[in-house]
């Protein structure tokens, strides 16, 4: 979705649309941890100051994966966040917060679905948990620590009890 920047009015203004699989799939290409996963559904808010462009929202998706720490298939619905400020390029970057995503775009337009797909790209996990709390495997015996206690006696700290 291309938006044209002088079109962009000063009040904010919602833009909702989808992100295909075939979109997204480039963007996890590089996450084997990722098994599957829907489209996204994109709900952003984006306001204009002069040419510097405001874009505050979230992704939903939902993503199929392993887990990092015990290697079970998990499922969850994600809602990322979308906090992106644009500015033409050769902007001012000291203008905006450190904790802001800052980009530039090209004095005419700017393409939504691209700043959306960097954004998911960027606030998915490098370690997916099944759970908060999931503890695990054994390194020695391969127990799941979630479903059943360590077999060979080694504590946390990886020496036997």
């Amino acid at each position: 979705m291309k938006l044209l920047i002088r079109r962009i009015p000063e009040t904010e203004s919602v833009f909702e649309f989808v992100l295909s699989r075939d979109q997204i799939r480039p963007r996890m290409a590089g996450r084997p941890d990722i098994t599957g996963f829907t489209e996204a559904r994109v709900n952003v808010r984006c306001a204009r100051v002069g040419l510097t462009v405001n874009l505050r929202g979230e992704a939903t998706l939902k993503l199929q994966y392993l887990c990092s720490r015990c290697g079970n298939d998990s499922e969850a619905v994600w809602s990322l966040p979308i906090r992106h400020v644009l500015s033409p390029r050769g902007g001012d970057r000291r203008a905006f917060d450190e904790d802001e995503g800052v980009g530039y775009h090209n004095g005419q337009d700017i393409d939504l679905d691209e700043v959306a797909l960097e954004q998911i790209a960027v606030a998915i996990p490098e370690q997916l948990l099944c759970r908060p709390e999931c503890k695990g495997i054994c390194p020695v015996c391969l127990a799941n620590l979630n479903e059943e206690p360590c077999r060979c006696g080694v504590e946390k700290n990886g020496e036997k009890s």
